[in-house]
C-alpha cells in the first residue's frame, strides 16, 4: 500500500467566497495531499464526478469544491466513505464577497463558461453598468438565496443522511486558526502535532481580499443591511453565532 494510500482523503465543501480557497491550500500543503477535482466547479449546484470520486476515495487526495448537498452528490459521498468539511460563511459577507469577485475578475461580456469561478447565477451584461448600491441590489433579489439554501441544505444533509461531516466557519477561522485546523485534523484522522506551523500567505494567490467579517455592514446602506438579515433564517444564527 502507497503512503497516499495511508492517507485520509479530504473534501473542503466551500460557500462561495467564504476563504475555501486558503483553507484547501494550508492543508494541501501542510499534509502532503494530492489535489483531484472532483467537481465540475459550478456554484450552486456542483455535481461530483463519477470517475474523480472513486479516485478520490482511495487515499492521499484533497480538493476544495462548491459541492452542494444534492441526493447524487450525498449518495456517492456516503457510498464512498469521502469525509466532508463542510465551510461557510455569513451570507451576508459572502454576497459582498462574490460582488467584488465578479467586478475585479469576471469583465464585462466575458464567456462565464470559460471563466474560473463560474456560477449559475452570474449577472447580465448590463449589471456591471449599474451603480454600486444597484449591483448589490440586484444580488439580493437574485443571490442571496442560493447562499441560503446551500447552507440549509448541508445542515438538513448533517441531520439526515448519515454521513461524517464537519461544519467549519469563516469566522472561527479568523479567531482562532490553530484551533480551527486541528478541528479538521482530529476529524479527517491526522495528528495535530505533525502538522506545520507555517501558512500560505493570505493573498490573491489564496482569494483573499479583505478578510472583513463586518464589511457588510460599511458597505451596505441601513435598508440593504435589514434586507439580507431578514432573508437568513434564525436557524443559521443560532448554529453558527453569526450576529444580527
Amino acid at each position: 500500500m502507497s503512503d497516499d494510500n495511508n492517507k485520509i482523503s479530504i473534501l473542503i465543501s466551500s460557500l462561495h467566497k467564504s476563504g475555501g480557497t486558503y483553507v484547501f491550500k494550508t492543508l494541501e500543503e501542510g499534509l502532503g495531499l494530492r489535489h483531484v477535482h472532483i467537481g465540475n466547479g459550478y456554484f450552486p449546484y456542483e455535481m461530483i464526478q463519477f470517475e474523480k470520486i472513486i479516485e478520490f476515495s482511495k487515499g492521499g487526495c484533497i480538493d476544495n469544491k462548491h459541492i452542494d448537498a444534492s441526493k447524487a452528490n450525498l449518495w456517492f459521498l456516503k457510498h464512498y466513505g469521502v469525509r466532508s468539511v463542510v465551510h461557510v460563511r455569513d451570507p451576508r459577507q459572502s454576497l459582498l464577497s462574490w460582488i467584488h469577485y465578479i467586478i475585479n475578475n469576471i469583465p464585462e461580456g466575458e464567456d462565464h463558461m470559460e471563466t474560473p469561478g463560474y456560477t449559475v447565477a452570474s449577472p447580465p451584461r448590463e449589471w456591471y453598468a449599474l451603480p454600486f448600491a444597484e449591483k448589490v441590489d440586484y444580488f439580493i433579489e437574485n443571490n442571496l438565496a442560493y447562499l441560503v439554501e446551500w447552507i440549509n441544505g448541508w445542515l438538513a444533509a448533517r441531520e439526515s443522511a448519515d454521513l461524517p461531516v464537519l461544519f467549519t466557519d469563516y469566522g472561527a477561522l479568523l479567531r482562532d486558526e490553530a484551533g480551527f485546523f486541528r478541528r479538521i485534523l482530529e476529524f479527517c484522522g491526522y495528528d495535530p502535532a505533525q502538522f506545520p506551523s507555517s501558512r500560505p500567505d493570505k493573498d490573491e494567490r489564496v482569494n483573499f481580499r479583505r478578510g472583513n467579517p463586518h464589511e457588510w455592514r460599511e458597505a451596505l446602506s441601513e435598508d440593504q443591511q435589514g434586507r439580507v438579515t431578514e432573508a437568513i433564517p434564525a436557524v443559521l444564527f443560532d448554529v453558527f453565532g453569526w450576529e444580527r
